[in-house]
């Protein structure tokens, strides 16, 4: 339901794209192959050693164990 929502809101879903680097101004992530994409927005979801938070707040942020499991 995700997918399609993003896709039919013109969002391009790209596959095996390992995220080398994030930039937060302007808004870009550098893939492992040099490729640099733009955005207006980029949302980390990528679990508790966060690239993306790490690139907000400017260093490495210790995780906290909340006690929140996920199972896909």
């Amino acid at each position: 339901m995700l997918y399609r929502a993003a896709v039919g809101a013109g969002a391009r879903i790209t596959y095996n794209a390992p995220v080398a680097k994030v930039y937060t101004n302007p808004p870009q992530v550098e893939l492992e192959d040099g490729t640099v994409l733009g955005a207006d927005m980029i949302i980390g979801a990528d679990g508790p050693r966060s690239m993306v938070r790490e690139a907000v707040v400017g260093r490495q942020d210790e995780e906290v164990p909340e006690g929140h499991s996920v199972y896909v």
